[in-house]
């Protein structure tokens, strides 16, 4: 199975605001992704579906344990990037490199994350926390299969 770019920024910020408070709704993670509660609701179906998150009554989500890992394998690329980004010198504004990081981490395989040493995670400011959606929604519509920043996914059993 693969995984979008779009699939991943949503774990992940499910992800990261659950650090935050335990009990995540759908609504905070449009004002997160700075998108319309519908598209949550549909995507928070998809990733229910795909069996990386658990919906509660009343609307609570919480990752699963394969969503628990792959949130945070995607989360240690893009703190990876990140941090190796600006030594490219590229004239990128903060909210800049948190896309391109993320658009680059959706692209590498997940044994980066495990060999290459990464810097402790630094708390997310309120800018930087989930990256904000891609400013071209048709460079990543979040579809099965679509779109370059599509990156297998990982099973036990492989």
């Amino acid at each position: 199975m693969e995984w979008t770019c779009t699939h991943l920024r949503y774990l992940l910020a499910i992800y990261t605001l659950s650090q935050k408070a335990p009990n995540v709704g759908a609504a905070a993670v449009a004002r997160a992704l700075g998108v319309s509660c519908p598209s949550v609701t549909r995507m928070l179906g998809i990733l229910t579906q795909r069996g990386l998150l658990e919906r509660e009554r009343y609307g609570k989500i919480h990752l699963t344990d394969q969503g628990l890992v792959l949130a945070r394998t995607f989360s240690r690329k893009v703190a990876l990037v990140t941090e190796r980004l600006p030594r490219m010198e590229l004239a990128l504004t903060e909210e800049e490199l948190c896309q391109a990081a993320c658009l680059l981490a959706a692209a590498l395989p997940d044994h980066v994350a495990d060999a290459a040493p990464i810097p402790p995670p630094t708390p997310p400011t309120e800018s930087t926390a989930v990256p904000p959606p891609p400013s071209d929604p048709a460079s990543d519509p979040g579809g099965p299969g679509s779109g370059p920043g599509r990156t297998p996914a990982s099973s036990p059993s492989e």
